[in-house]
């Protein structure tokens, strides 16, 4: 394994049963409690999600250390996922190369180690442009919104929500995706 400290923000039994559902209007996941990672250092962010809406920009999980860094996985109105990170002066990102498919599971991963940012899509690394159509809120932890009021919510489930302070590898992201299979996301995580 690697010597590095995984947060899990939700879910360890797998997305088939003990997902969260969210209807896109009003709802998310609110945690104000930093956790820890810093996002001008190295860190992972990742999330299983199928969506039913493909026409409105959704946001699956962000995080921000302070009010000016931040970051996030979302959904755009072009049937595409973006990563994106906001540092005071302005948003950066990575978006994807292939649409996506309503009611459909995905495992996206975004990683970032200084300026440089990836993004993974069913254990596979993306390369798009970035459009900057997701926006972030300065709360601490929302997943299924950009903030705790609920806006650009997601209209669908997430489930394995993690955040790690290391970049994983591509092995070790191919491995939380296994293969389109359900991966506990503690399954590749080392010890504290």
């Amino acid at each position: 394994m690697f010597n590095s400290r995984r947060i899990s923000i939700f879910g360890d039994s797998g997305f088939s049963t003990q997902s969260m559902n969210f209807d896109g209007t009003d709802d998310s996941a609110f945690n104000d409690s930093n956790p820890g990672v810093n996002l001008f250092t190295a860190h992972t962010l990742s999330a299983w999600f199928r969506t039913t809406d493909l026409a409105t920009n959704q946001c699956i999980v962000t995080y921000a250390d302070d009010g000016n860094r931040r970051c996030g996985i979302g959904l755009d109105a072009n049937n595409g996922v973006e990563s994106s990170y906001y540092s005071g002066g302005g948003y950066s990102g990575v978006a994807n190369t292939s649409v996506i498919l309503a009611n459909t599971w995905y495992h996206v991963v975004a990683t970032q180690e200084t300026s440089t940012k990836a993004l993974y899509l069913n254990g596979v690394a993306q390369t798009g442009s970035y459009s900057q159509v997701i926006g972030l809120g300065a709360n601490k932890m929302v997943i299924g919104a950009k903030d705790s009021s609920g806006g650009d919510g997601m209209k669908g489930d997430i489930d394995e929500v993690a955040l790690w302070n290391v970049v994983l590898t591509a092995s070790q992201i191919k491995t939380l995706y296994n293969d389109g299979k359900t991966k506990n996301a503690k399954s590749v995580s080392p010890a504290s």
